[in-house]
């Protein structure tokens, strides 16, 4: 029972518990923003402004549905990435020819 405890009693997992509690809850509608400063203050490479935008596009996609599961999340956020992706690169280009 030790061995099973000290596997999950990791910073590791609960930096990962904080994650998926942080998208299901914008999933869900629920508060996260305090999930949201802890992954911020962690990783300092995060926006937390423009990861927040995101987080409220997760809320309205799954607003009327029953599937918010951590894989339906990441899938979405995969798509909304993929498809930004692109604009930036454009207004980069747009930009970078003046």
């Amino acid at each position: 029972m030790s061995s099973i405890r000290d596997r999950f009693d990791q910073p590791g997992y609960a930096t990962y518990r904080k994650l998926e509690d942080l998208l299901l809850n914008a999933c869900q509608g629920r508060e996260y923003r305090e999930h949201l400063q802890y992954l911020c203050d962690l990783y300092q490479e995060l926006d937390a402004s423009q990861l927040d935008v995101q987080l409220q596009s997760l809320k309205g996609q799954f607003a009327e549905s029953d599937e918010c599961s951590i894989k339906a999340c990441i899938a979405f956020l995969q798509e909304l990435s993929l498809q930004q992706e692109p604009t930036s690169l454009r207004s980069s280009r747009w930009s970078s020819s003046f």
